[in-house]
């Protein structure tokens, strides 16, 4: 077995091949060494070779490793056991309860005799945290082999509370393995595209904790942030948008939904790590659940380098300033909690702002008037009032309304000449339609 890793050292892995079947190598070149190799294996029997951590296609007789060895190699990137024209492909699956705890156990030091241990419960919880991924089951553990009950506790929080970058000792190198793969989504693609899917990676952290993402919304939302700009018409950029969704699942940053093709989800520890990526800099996101009142920014931060924000299940709107000021922008998803909350907030000075996603409000669309870079406006379960208003939305390319009590479409969407999809869903309600909006 020898790992690859992104910058294989091939002397290395020869060296190590070597050691495995007793081979004492006559020449010093990368060359002759594989040829020694390549005669030598061939007169063994029975030998797998264990190529770990593959992350492109390699010609293995260029190592010394003849046609014909049987084969088994691990990969992040489902293409390459295309490329290597893999006879069987076995994705590894999240682990059940069970097999996380065992092998968490197993790489954190903990004996069955701990078994009855508050130590031990405290473990458990931990690896519960870790919701079956190996990578941070393995890594977490390794990290806390040896400590004591209050650091076990400790972590424990410090995981329950996606406080990851608390203890960059416990998390820090899980983020690094997971950058690995979020920065090999650079390989092979031009500088626009490679840009595009790692921010259509960081759109699906903005919805919450094990939330099932609809693709069709995603596509809607990366429209208009602007996702693959090249692509002209609506379809193709769907299409684009659709082949980075798969990208992203084959390289194991997003999960599929069981018996739902048109979803995806992101598993619990790289939606972390999506917002360690995205918390500081020019290009920071905002994810809160559960509000009771409007988010602090701070004083020496304002709100100038924020450019995604989520709020869900706000119940806080009595708290919500009147006005707020994210001059930078682009994409806001507001949430409510329970019955449609009447939402009074202007966003005005928004106005950078391409993406609005607001679900469960009632709120007079006047409030959006001067958003005149909006390109996608999503409202679900909300109760809207002057749809009038849309006429200022000059640049507004996708408008989705799901379960907003309306029954008729305004006269003045046939002035949106960018208007290019509308999107209406109601149960058992008669809409009436413009008669030259389908023409204009």
């Amino acid at each position: 077995m020898f790992t690859m890793s992104q910058n294989p050292n091939i002397t290395k892995i020869q060296d190590k091949l070597a050691d495995m079947i007793g081979l004492k190598f006559e020449t010093t070149s990368e060359e002759g060494r594989a040829e020694e190799l390549l005669k030598s294996m061939k007169t063994k029997k029975n030998i797998l070779v264990i190529v770990d951590d593959l992350w492109k296609e390699i010609k293995l007789e260029t190592i010394g490793i003849p046609v014909g060895c049987k084969i088994l190699l691990t990969t992040r990137d489902q293409k390459v056991c295309t490329v290597m024209n893999c006879q069987k492909k076995i994705q590894l699956r999240i682990l059940s309860k069970e097999e996380g705890w065992d092998l968490f156990r197993a790489n954190a030091g903990l004996k069955d005799g701990y078994s009855s241990s508050s130590l031990n419960d405290v473990a458990k919880e931990v690896a519960d945290e870790c919701k079956g991924l190996p990578l941070a089951i393995v890594t977490v553990a390794k990290a806390l082999r040896g400590e004591s009950l209050d650091g076990w506790r400790a972590a424990y929080q410090r995981l329950k509370d996606s406080r990851h970058l608390d203890n960059e000792q416990v998390f820090g190198e899980v983020y690094e393995l997971l950058k690995f793969s979020y920065d090999y989504l650079n390989k092979n693609n031009s500088q626009a595209t490679e840009n595009d899917i790692q921010s259509c990676f960081l759109l699906c952290s903005l919805f919450p904790e094990d939330f099932e993402i609809p693709i069709e919304m995603l596509i809607m939302f990366g429209i208009g942030v602007g996702l693959f700009s090249d692509a002209y018409s609506i379809e193709d950029k769907r299409r684009e948008i659709g082949v980075a969704l798969t990208k992203l699942h084959k390289c194991g940053l997003l999960l599929e939904v069981e018996d739902d093709e048109g979803a995806v989800r992101m598993h619990d520890v790289v939606r972390d790590f999506a917002h360690w990526l995205t918390s500081k800099g020019e290009n920071r996101f905002m994810v809160k659940d559960g509000l009771k009142e409007w988010p602090n920014v701070g004083e020496s931060l304002g709100s100038c380098t924020y450019t995604a924000m989520a709020l869900w299940n706000c119940s806080c709107l009595d708290h919500f300033p009147k006005t707020v000021e994210f001059p930078k922008l682009k994409t806001l998803f507001l949430n409510g909690e329970g019955s449609r909350q009447v939402l009074s907030t202007d966003f005005g000075e928004m106005k950078a702002l391409q993406v609005l996603f607001l679900s469960g409000f009632r709120f007079s669309l006047e409030g959006l008037q001067s958003l005149t870079n909006l390109r996608t406006l999503c409202c679900a379960n909300c109760m809207l009032e002057n749809m009038s208003s849309l006429r200022n939305m000059t640049r507004l390319e996708i408008l989705a309304l799901f379960y907003t009590d309306i029954d008729e479409i305004a006269e003045e969407l046939v002035g949106l000449s960018t208007l290019k999809s509308l999107f209406l869903y109601h149960d058992d309600q008669e809409i009436h339609f413009p008669p030259n909006l389908l023409s204009s």
